[in-house]
């Protein structure tokens, strides 16, 4: 029997994971990788540091925080996830099984849970789709690692004015708009460039002020093309 429903086959259907598959075959492929969905609470812990694991969490509603605890024990903010993106697939295909991050539901949410061992072996019969769903997760690693280079980009810059420039200029850049929106609250942006809050929300004011930006909650509008901050 099936555990997904209509919208669940949506959202699978425009995930990176199931890029290029036939929508008749996701659900056969979710119960050859003994798929599992699991629902939970806002703030609720779905992996904990140093966690053993054997699965990679498919967001299906909600979003979700990965973090990392630093010596202090505070909580620093790796990247916000929400509907038809991954997580915990670093460890597909290693030897290794302990996660090194913590990861916590930040609203309610519902995760598609599959067994690394059945999506990282063909089956028996070597079908097409199987071997689409690791040329698509190869991918993913790849675009995943240059999102930790380019975060890694952001958190060195010498000042915080450069770091939020420089991650605004690129949000905008992405979203091909002068007007975008980022996935983060001010909380969640400071914890994300490794700053302070207040430091985060005076930054944003100076920068208004320059006439560089406007910005609302998570929505900004750069009034300088924002390709001038890669220059």
């Amino acid at each position: 029997m099936s555990i997904l429903n209509h919208d669940d086959l949506a959202i699978l259907q425009k995930s990176e994971l199931f890029a290029n598959i036939d929508p008749q075959e996701i659900d056969h492929l979710c119960t050859c990788f003994q798929g599992k969905i699991i629902t939970y609470k806002k703030l609720e812990t779905i992996f904990s540091t140093n966690q053993e694991i054997s699965q990679i969490g498919l967001v299906l509603d909600g979003s979700i925080h990965v973090e990392r605890l630093g010596y202090d024990g505070k909580r620093h903010l790796i990247t916000s996830l929400t509907q038809g993106d991954l997580f915990a697939e670093s460890l597909a295909g290693t030897l290794k099984n302990t996660y090194n991050l913590t990861v916590v539901s930040n609203t309610d949410s519902r995760i598609l849970f599959f067994e690394y061992d059945f999506v990282l072996k063909s089956c028996e019969i070597g079908c097409r789709s199987h071997s689409q769903i690791l040329v698509n997760l190869i991918q993913f690693l790849s675009n995943r690692n240059v999102f930790l280079q380019e975060k890694l980009t952001y958190i060195t810059q010498p000042s915080l004015e450069e770091k939020l420039l420089l991650y605004l200029s690129s949000m905008a850049i992405r979203q091909h708009s002068t007007y975008f929106t980022i996935p983060f609250n001010r909380q969640e942006l400071a914890d994300f460039l490794n700053a302070d809050r207040s430091a985060v929300s005076a930054c944003l004011s100076r920068l208004k002020e320059k006439g560089i930006l406007d910005t609302y909650k998570n929505q900004f509008h750069f009034l300088k093309d924002p390709h001038h901050f890669f220059d």
